[in-house]
């Protein structure tokens, strides 16, 4: 990831002055800010962000379609739409053989 950036010189000035006369604390308040604003306004690029995300594995499928804006059907949806496969996660015998132990311990304890 990236952690630099440049802006322009009039948003610099811009951002100082909106920290001066105590609008927000510091940049990183201002940057949240904007990207917050930029998203909500361009749904879009919230949404390909989230698809991006959940490509790269950075998140899960339930946590890619939250940042999107949707529920878990409409991102499966969208990922269709665009050609993107759903990721299943892959699980060894043993991991398998033990969610099925602990399900059935739950029936008994019902």
């Amino acid at each position: 990831m990236v952690d630099e950036y440049a802006i322009s010189d009039v948003y610099e000035s811009e951002i100082n002055a909106l920290i001066r006369v105590s609008h927000y604390r510091n940049k990183s308040e201002i940057i949240n800010d904007a990207l917050r604003l930029l998203f909500n306004t361009t749904p879009n690029l919230k949404i390909d962000a989230a698809i991006q995300m959940y490509e790269n594995e950075d998140v899960t499928l339930n946590r890619a379609a939250e940042l999107a804006g949707m529920n878990t059907i409409e991102f499966k949806e969208t990922l269709k739409n665009k050609g993107i496969s759903i990721k299943v996660p892959e699980r060894t015998k043993e991991e398998l053989k033990r969610q099925l132990e602990v399900i059935d311990e739950r029936r008994v304890h019902q």
